[in-house]
């Protein structure tokens, strides 16, 4: 009987506390839609937060809220004018609006720990502090092997062998010192600034995320307005895998003709214009045998491509360039409405594409669409 009767108390008292949660819930909501709510008291909290994230580089908000979200429906907590500081207490990146996401456990002890951020409306800084270092929003990157600017295939395929698996690990080292899940930004000016403090490039209006996966980590960014010369706006993605043993890398580039491309990787352009692109590179690579596989797709408009000895007019050209690394191979299928008198396609395969030295290599080639 008296356990019984216990039993009932329990029943009670949990009937009781799920009653007062759901009045205070229709209470928050009920404020809540009627404007936001200042959280004045837990500011000094969410910044101490956000600078132990930042292994102590300051982070300062001027007002912290409480909000209803009508589109995701659900309380949001927010803050106006994020700024970061860097190790010399200067403003490093600004954002108007925050969303800030909290670890409830860690609420429920009384501490405060964030578990994702969203940034708004605002810039970021990309200095440049040494020839192999730099430092995004204050936070300092993994130095990057110095060396000269590629000028050949051969050369960038080198480089990137040197420098991609450097990258790999430091993107796995900031993985593990990431204590947030993910990092999203939208409308975002990436201010890059060389060792002068000039600037170099702004890239207008990004949108991109930052985080960790299963068995790796995630980044990507966009953005457009790049300046005169460049592409009219360019896009990466980058994600490890494996434990950190595999990364695979896409850069897209919007508008840039493909004589541009054809000259930053070191072949003769000579004989190209026009021919205004929208361009795609991936790469494929392990932490063991470097790069594997890179293929380039472009859909470019009208210009003038190289034939032989000469150059044809175009009316468009469609490109899909794939090399296999381990087998040092290059395939090429080209396809064209009109090229000169022709049209249809091409396929090439060129072996020996990189690695030997010498000007003479085999290859078979296929015109099956050619007319």
């Amino acid at each position: 009987m008296v356990r019984q009767t216990a039993s009932i108390v329990v029943f009670e008292i949990l009937g009781g506390v799920v009653l007062v949660t759901a009045l205070l819930i229709g209470v928050l909501a009920f404020r809540l839609a009627s404007g936001p709510l200042e959280l004045g008291i837990f500011r000094d909290d969410v910044e101490r937060a956000l600078t132990r994230a930042r292994d102590g580089r300051p982070v300062l908000i001027d007002t912290v809220f409480l909000e209803w979200s009508p589109e995701d429906r659900r309380v949001i907590v927010t803050a106006n004018n994020l700024r970061m500081l860097d190790g010399q207490g200067e403003t490093s990146a600004e954002a108007k609006r925050a969303e800030i996401v909290l670890a409830a456990s860690s609420l429920f002890f009384g501490e405060v720990d964030v578990l994702a951020l969203d940034l708004e409306s605002g810039w970021v800084d990309v200095a440049q502090i040494s020839s192999t270092e730099w430092a995004v929003a204050g936070d300092p990157l993994p130095p990057i092997p110095s060396g000269e600017l590629p000028q050949s295939s051969r050369e960038w395929l080198a480089r990137a062998n040197e420098v991609l698996p450097v990258v790999l690990t430091a993107l796995e080292e900031t993985g593990e010192r990431l204590s947030f899940e993910r990092l999203n930004f939208k409308d975002i000016d990436l201010k890059l600034r060389g060792q002068d403090g000039a600037n170099l490039l702004t890239v207008s209006d990004t949108t991109g995320q930052l985080g960790r996966t299963e068995d790796g980590f995630i980044f990507s960014v966009g953005g457009s307005g790049l300046g005169q010369g460049l592409p009219k706006g360019m896009a990466v993605d980058l994600k490890t895998s494996g434990a950190g043993e595999r990364m695979a890398i896409e850069f897209a580039l919007v508008e840039w003709p493909l004589a541009a491309l054809a000259e930053r990787l070191g072949t003769n352009p000579a004989g190209v214009s026009g021919l205004m692109s929208d361009i795609n590179i991936a790469l494929e690579l392990s932490r063991e045998t470097g790069v594997e596989q890179v293929v380039i797709r472009a859909d470019a408009g009208a210009g003038k491509a190289p034939f032989g000895a000469t150059s044809l007019e175009v009316d468009d050209l469609g490109l899909i360039a794939t090399y296999a690394a381990l087998a040092d191979t290059l395939a090429l299928d080209i396809i064209s409405t009109r090229a000169g008198p022709l049209s249809g396609g091409v396929v090439a395969t060129i072996k020996d594409a990189l690695l030997v030295t010498e000007d003479v290599r085999s290859f078979d080639l296929k015109s099956p669409k050619l007319r």
